[in-house]
């Protein structure tokens, strides 16, 4: 297959799966492709093509071994990867493109073969060999919900190592040489004494872990919902600190003078004093914070659902500020027209904090009980940029001029009217999303998971326009 007979480039993951092979394969084919994916099409966002070679029944596919080439050739970027999805009776099928592709592969059931060209594996739940020697080789492996692993010794000089939910693994002293390491609910993780030489590292609700001190000088460090961590003094030197929703009383705060980069949420820290030489500060739910003066010359600032902070009129020299929630606040002086503010608000929010400041050029709604935009765009009239998530019937009046406006699961929103004359539209996972004509003369157009867009042929002439599994 050729590009001429084609009739077009293919230099983006979503043309490969929606336009080339829709092509390509029988319709019955098709549409089992996308049912039987479904669960993973989250991951095309991220540049991420996955294809479940496993439910396809067609023999010219299967075979066609020029075509399958073809798909992967046009995937040259780095950032862009192809991952087949393979089960054991398949695997044999499609060993070719192992040896012939450098690309991912995520087999939920069993790896009868070695990876010898791929770069990396996703095991499942179904795993049946707990032997992971196999992998050995590979620059990334992540495990997920594999209860019958309990060694993994043999990931040991792997780059990047992930692990999901396996229960059964209490030995985690082999890890330590990678660059990149993710843990996720692992119970019986205590000790991280070997993790000091990562340089990117995610420990997440680690129940029993407590003792942090011996991750020290990791670059870029975060711990989520780890509540044994009581104490972080002996960390510090970090290039990027995020914490959060590890125990609310937690000690260790001063260690926050040597890092540049810091993110807190979920604690009852009330001096703020010790991250005036950062950077980049994010303050959220912290509901015992009140002074954040000490923060005036930080480059970008966030402080959302912050409920005592009362003055932030210090804060001119903030070069990019993120504002939700502050309820009791007062003080705001010059401030209504930041450059770079940025709002945002959420169900559980404080609306006035809104309404203080009408100069704010990006709005984030998230479950906003609103009937009509116009009943607030008026307020304002220098909003370049929206993101909208909604329950609501919302008519989307005033949002015609924004620039940029995306539409993130919005249940009840039917059609684009009110739209027409942004520059970008993006529609995401919006269920009753039928009518999407008036994006005709918008020049950029992203429609995704909307299932009832059938017909897009007003959308022809729009200079850029990508459409993933709608119709």
């Amino acid at each position: 297959m050729t590009e001429e007979k084609v009739g077009m480039r293919f230099v983006e993951l979503a043309d490969i799966v929606y336009i080339l092979l829709k092509s390509y394969l029988s319709k019955a084919d098709f549409l089992q492709l996308m049912n039987t994916s479904k669960r993973y099409f989250q991951d095309l966002r991220k540049s991420v093509l996955y294809i479940r070679l496993d439910s396809l029944n067609s023999e010219r596919f299967c075979n066609d071994k020029a075509f399958m080439d073809y798909i992967l050739s046009r995937v040259t970027h780095p950032d862009r990867q192809i991952s087949l999805i393979l089960s054991n009776d398949s695997v044999h099928k499609y060993a070719h493109l192992l040896f012939v592709h450098r690309i991912r592969i995520t087999s939920y059931n069993d790896y009868p073969i070695p990876f010898l060209r791929a770069k990396g594996v996703t095991l499942g739940w179904s795993l049946s060999s707990p032997d992971l020697t196999p992998l050995s080789h590979l620059e990334w492996v992540a495990l997920s919900g594999c209860k019958g692993v309990r060694d993994i010794s043999p990931l040991k000089n792997v780059k990047e190592v992930s692990i999901f939910r396996c229960e059964n693994i209490r030995d985690f002293s082999s890890l330590g040489k990678q660059e990149t390491l993710h843990l996720y609910c692992c119970p019986k993780l205590k000790s991280v004494i070997n993790f000091s030489g990562i340089q990117k590292l995610w420990i997440d609700t680690c129940e029993r872990l407590s003792d942090v001190s011996p991750l020290y000088g990791i670059p870029f460090l975060t711990l989520d919902s780890c509540p044994e961590v009581q104490d972080i003094s002996g960390l510090g030197n970090h290039e990027r600190l995020r914490i959060s929703r590890c125990a609310y009383d937690l000690q260790g705060y001063h260690i926050l003078d040597t890092v540049r980069d810091i993110s807190l949420e979920a604690c009852a820290i009330t001096d703020v004093s010790m991250m005036r030489k950062a950077r980049i500060v994010e303050l959220r739910n912290l509901p015992n914070l009140k002074d954040v003066s000490s923060l005036a010359n930080v480059r970008q600032l966030t402080l959302v659902n912050c409920k005592e902070v009362e003055d932030i009129s210090m804060l001119h020299n903030v070069k990019v500020l993120w504002l939700g929630s502050l309820p009791t606040l007062r003080r705001y002086d010059g401030l209504e027209c930041h450059p770079k503010l940025t709002l945002s608000y959420d169900q559980s929010g404080d609306m006035s904090t809104l309404t203080k400041f009408p100069g704010a050029k990006k709005l984030y709604l998230n479950k906003i009980d609103l009937s009509d935009f116009a009943l607030l765009r008026p307020t304002f009239s220098r909003l370049m940029f929206l993101t909208l998530t909604t329950d609501e019937k919302l008519e989307l009046r005033g949002c015609e001029d924004i620039h940029t406006v995306h539409l993130n699961y919005c249940a009840n929103i039917t059609s684009t009217k009110g739209l027409g004359r942004n520059r970008e539209v993006k529609i995401v996972s919006c269920d009753t999303m039928k009518d999407v004509s008036h994006l005709a003369n918008v020049p950029i157009v992203t429609i995704w998971y909307c299932r009832k867009v059938v017909n897009v042929s007003c959308l022809a002439k729009v200079p850029r326009l990508k459409i993933l599994h709608s119709g």
